[in-house]
């Protein structure tokens, strides 16, 4: 037995070893994990658009189990989700242990934008922010308007006329 543990008489010899193949089980099991909550987003999205036809907000409850996924890890989930609607500019509450209460009553869609632009002449973004161009130097010549010289005079040369208007 200590002859066992000590030497590598019955065994293969390993050379070298690739870091790259102890990572090979993580990242399956990683993507695994990623297919597993892309699953959940789109019946995520689902829920929004149904929701869309009557409202600007929406709850999704995060189930702990789905048929047909296998089992994943919920908080891990929810930091997903939570990340994936942030980037789509939606407003997203995370309540405690598994609800989401999801908003889009914030953002302008682009057809109010154009009649604002059209009507106001202002240009907004989506959250309704006036979007201030950076003019160029060609532009700023253009709109510069020539100003005259002043002309002054010396006090010593001043006349009183003796008339005050009050």
């Amino acid at each position: 037995m200590i002859n066992n543990v000590f030497f590598l008489d019955n065994e293969q010899e390993i050379k070298d070893i690739d870091i790259n193949e102890l990572y090979d089980k993580k990242k399956k099991s990683d993507l695994k994990y990623l297919e597993n909550y892309n699953k959940i987003l789109s019946k995520l999205y689902r829920q929004i658009k149904k929701y869309s036809k009557i409202s600007t907000y929406c709850m999704f409850k995060i189930p702990l189990y789905v048929i047909g996924i296998s089992k994943y890890k919920q908080s891990h989930c929810i930091a997903y989700l939570l990340d994936k609607l942030t980037i789509n500019k939606f407003r997203v509450k995370y309540i405690y242990p598994n609800l989401l209460f999801i908003s889009w009553e914030h953002f302008i869609p682009e057809y109010v934008r154009e009649e604002i632009k059209k009507k106001i002449g202002i240009e907004i973004d989506e959250f309704g922010k006036e979007i201030i161009k950076e003019n160029d130097e060609n532009d700023e010549i253009e709109n510069q308007k020539e100003e005259k010289p002043k002309k002054y005079e010396q006090l010593k040369k001043y006349v009183p006329k003796g008339k005050f208007d009050f």
